[in-house]
């Protein structure tokens, strides 16, 4: 068994969304357990900047980092548990991982395994995950992330422009996805809205408490739940809307239903059909094919393929 001993459970990071980060860098604590080619008790020497642990359990109430390009090998079904924990800019860390407090993963990082905090998790410009993420208060993916896995946040779930998700994702509050996010999944918010930036793509169905926002051009491959639903120009839905107030802007492309109380559609924007008593402005019937009716719906068919 490792018993890690510190002074101090204060660990922070500096922000790693923005982009390279190092855990020698904007971090604040006594005297954490360090990856970084000192011996570390349970584990193997370092060899090419790899350690080896070949103990039956690992525990620790106290902060563990890992040093830039370093990596640490738990054995099968061994998790490691701390009281924080960050991994340096390319580091790896193969184990699951329990943390009563923050996790934070730099730039470049990649780890294997399921990963839950008791409060927030950041992942760094570029970084890995092949898991699940279970996040007590807020999850945050920077720019061109790459997850396997579900990710599950308490209140807000971001992804940076360009991150991918091939899971669920499931936020207590808001979930927002950057410029060009994909989710390949469904998106929940339990108790608020969900927006999506340009050209970001949910592959799922999305349903939010409060209001679902797509930006121009993004797409929604499921069903679109709220209470209120917005569609900039371009964006494609490729479902139906179950709103009770429901707004398509400019070019704006319903491919299945629209159920709502009160529909407005911009110019060229369009729906599949009506559900209900729907009162409708710049009503706008697609029909069939409806290829001819909106000039984006075969590239957003495409992406809805996953091509």
């Amino acid at each position: 068994m490792i018993v890690y001993k510190t002074k101090s459970k204060a660990l922070i990071a500096t922000t790693v969304l923005a982009g390279s980060f190092s855990v020698f860098s904007g971090v604040a604590t006594a005297a954490p357990v360090y990856f970084n080619g000192s011996p570390v008790l349970g584990c193997s020497n370092p060899v090419d900047n790899t350690y080896v642990c070949r103990v039956s359990s690992s525990t620790s109430l106290d902060d563990i980092a890992i040093a830039e390009s370093y990596t640490v090998t738990m054995p099968r079904g061994v998790n490691i548990a701390a009281a924080s924990v960050v991994l340096g800019a390319n580091s790896v860390l193969n184990a699951d991982l329990l943390s009563d407090s923050t996790v934070a993963l730099g730039a470049g990082a990649h780890m294997n395994g399921s990963l839950q905090a008791g409060t927030t998790v950041a992942l760094g410009a570029g970084a890995k995950m092949t898991g699940n993420i279970n996040a007590g208060t807020t999850a945050a993916l920077g720019a061109k992330v790459t997850m396997i896995g579900n990710l599950e946040a308490g209140s807000t779930v971001a992804l940076g422009a360009g991150a991918s998700l091939i899971g669920n994702l499931l936020a207590g509050t808001t979930a927002a996805l950057g410029a060009g996010a994909v989710v390949d999944g469904n998106v929940t918010s339990v108790f608020s809205h969900i927006t999506l930036g340009t050209n970001a793509e949910i592959w799922g169905d999305t349903d939010a408490a409060t209001a679902a926002t797509l930006g121009a051009g993004a797409f929604a491959c499921g069903n679109v739940i709220a209470a209120t639903a917005t569609l900039g120009a371009g964006a494609y839905v490729d479902g139906g809307i179950t709103a009770p107030t429901a707004t398509l802007s400019a070019n704006g492309f319903v491919n299945g239903t629209l159920d709502a109380v009160t529909a407005t559609l911009g110019a060229g924007a369009c729906y599949g059909d009506l559900i209900g008593n729907t009162t409708v402005t710049g009503a706008n019937y697609c029909g069939t094919p409806r290829l001819t009716s909106c000039p984006s719906m075969e590239y957003a068919e495409y992406a809805c393929m996953g091509w």
